[in-house]
């Protein structure tokens, strides 16, 4: 009894190591679980308990309520601790406010913040501060409190950098503009790897709009453009998010302050290539802010003697290109550039993520050597591009940017050669064999495998048109039955017969360039067609369960699982519609065009 009471009024006096009594492991248990008033009882007796290690680690009470969100254990104890306890440190170096502020609870923070204003400077064991902490881990709330409580001055010039950095990665950017507002040096701030934090905020500007879900109905409106913009597409385009708004303000600031850098202005620009970078990834929204002040950009040239827009053909950024083209005065000179290797504007649309896979001799790299190429090299194609559902469209997709381009280049370009002595179309030629063939292999065998289920339903449908259920002899409610027996199964049969006549054009066509649309163009009728012949069948199918089983229970079930196959059908296909619908959309318009 007296041992137990000389440990209640000294619980501090165990020589640094975490306490083993029997009070501090139910002190321990009840952080854990959040049962203040198991931890209460304890407390009562001596509070000084609540200062004392009780984990190997060395956390006190508060960090390990901290620590598990406990609000409420966290107020209470708070409540009877000194502000001095407030900052002691576990082995890590972390108090038990670095514990709230990584947890995210911005309750549990300000009730600490109150009892003791210093705990928003005590750096945790890697020398970073609690707002840096919040930053990097994402939590929103818990910066824009901390941003009140702690003191920007006392923030050295590497934190103030890492702070913003951190902030725009998470897309806080109504903190990372107050930040900037306190120290606008951090415009010409370098990151690691030479980079600036304008390239930094103009990839996060990217990535919030092409990460902004779209519509079914945005997404075929939006595969159907191409260099040219139609009243049906303005009409569908989308409005920014309020993130993407805030992330743009923060970037025209941040760029106004870079611009005002004259001495350094050029020694910024060119070394970090920012354009050039912005036009790969088509940023337009960047690139349109930036050379509305300052159009003379459009000559900057990169180690491979490459302008913006060459760089946007190469990386088929429709939307940068189009941004390009509509500054009167700049296209019509930028286009006569010639890159090292004498490539116009045209070789580089020819161009594929193949050019990289090759050596000087034209020979495949080895595994080992494509795998590091890969890594030193950026690949061409868009994701856009390589999200297509089969190589038919891809290949079709890069004939019409390279028609496109074509259209809108001056025709002098068409006949030009590079050092190889290839003009853009024997480029193109080259370049895209390899799809060619895998794009006319996968429209072959899609058409030998439809028209094999297209001629199996013309048989069937054909036999039973003759057999009709329940004898010839119908009248009334019969009659009409028999007639939607009929009719779909003549529908079935000669929906079947198209789609059959379809798919054999295909196997038989000579496939070219010029032609590969026309390959898809009949697929997707043919598919089409097999489609309505499915349902034909599936209707007639239904109607002779009518006609057998009457006002039976039976033909009503089955006329409902019938249009399960005809909606499989065209659910699973649905990505294949779109692609192959705005394809034709596409060589329409040019046709039109031209």
């Amino acid at each position: 009894m007296a041992e137990n009471q000389r440990d209640i009024e000294n619980p501090g006096d165990d020589g640094g190591n975490e306490a083993q009594g029997p009070y501090h492991q139910i002190i321990c248990k009840a952080a854990k679980r959040g049962d203040w008033e198991s931890a209460k009882q304890i407390l009562d007796i001596n509070v000084k308990y609540a200062c004392d290690r009780i984990t190997k680690g060395g956390d006190r009470a508060l960090h390990i309520a901290a620590a598990g969100k406990h609000s409420e254990f966290v107020k209470q104890l708070v409540m009877r601790l000194n502000p001095e306890d407030m900052e002691l440190k576990n082995d890590r170096g972390c108090t038990a406010f670095c514990y709230a502020v990584v947890s995210g609870v911005v309750a549990n923070a300000k009730v600490m913040i109150i009892k003791n204003r210093n705990l928003s400077t005590i750096r945790a064991y890697d020398d970073m501060i609690p707002i840096h902490q919040a930053a990097l881990l994402g939590h929103k709330e818990m910066v824009s409190f901390l941003c009140t409580v702690t003191p920007f001055q006392e923030l050295i010039y590497q934190e103030r950098i890492e702070l913003l950095e951190a902030t725009i990665r998470n897309d806080m950017y109504d903190e990372a503009l107050n930040f900037f507002h306190k120290d606008r040096r951090l415009a010409s701030a370098r990151l690691k790897g030479n980079r600036s934090m304008l390239n930094l905020l103009a990839r996060k500007l990217q990535a919030l709009t092409t990460e902004k879900q779209e519509g079914v109905w945005r997404k075929f409106v939006g595969s159907t453009s191409a260099l040219f913009s139609t009243p049906l597409q303005n009409s569908t385009q989308e409005q920014s998010s309020p993130t993407s708004c805030k992330a743009r303000k923060l970037l025209e600031e941040m760029w106004e302050e870079y611009s005002n850098l004259t001495e350094k202005f050029a020694h910024l620009i060119r070394p970090q290539q920012i354009l050039h970078c912005a036009a790969k990834e088509g940023n337009d929204q960047f690139l349109d802010m930036i050379l509305h002040t300052n159009p003379d950009l459009l000559w900057e040239l990169n180690e491979k003697r490459q302008s913006i827009l060459h760089v946007a053909v190469l990386h088929r950024q429709e939307k940068v290109v189009r941004l390009i083209c509509n500054i009167h005065g700049y296209k019509d000179f930028i286009t006569l550039l010639e890159d090292k290797d004498r490539n116009n504007v045209l070789h580089l649309a020819a161009m594929t993520q193949t050019t990289f896979c090759r050596d000087n001799n034209e020979n495949p790299l080895p595994d080992e050597q494509l795998t590091q190429r890969a890594k030193e090299q950026e690949k061409i194609m868009p994701q856009s591009l390589l999200r297509l559902s089969t190589a038919a469209l891809q290949f079709d997709r890069e004939i019409s940017w390279f028609k496109d381009m074509e259209n809108m280049m001056p025709p002098s370009l068409c006949d030009m050669l590079n050092d190889d002595d290839r003009t853009p179309k024997q480029l193109f030629s080259k370049e895209h064999m390899s799809l060619k063939i895998e794009g006319e292999k996968s429209i072959r065998d899609t058409a030998k495998s439809c028209m094999l289920v297209a001629t199996l339903i013309a048989t069937v449908t054909f036999s039973a048109i003759f057999t009709v259920p329940g004898g010839n002899h119908h009248e009334g409610a019969g009659a009409k039955k028999k007639t939607v027996f009929t009719v779909s199964d003549a529908v079935a049969m000669i929906y079947s017969m198209v789609s059959i006549v379809n798919f054999l054009s295909i196997l038989i066509l000579r496939y070219t360039e010029d032609n590969f649309h026309v390959a898809l163009k009949r697929l997707f009728m043919g598919l089409a067609a097999l489609g309505v012949s499915i349902a034909g069948m599936l209707v007639a199918f239904t109607a002779a369960f009518f006609l057998v089983y009457n006002k039976a229970l039976v033909p009503i079930l089955i006329a409902v699982f019938s249009g399960v196959p005809v909606a499989l059908f065209w659910f699973l296909n649905t990505k294949l519609w779109f692609e192959s619908t705005a394809s034709m959309f596409r060589n329409l318009y040019r046709f039109i065009q031209q």
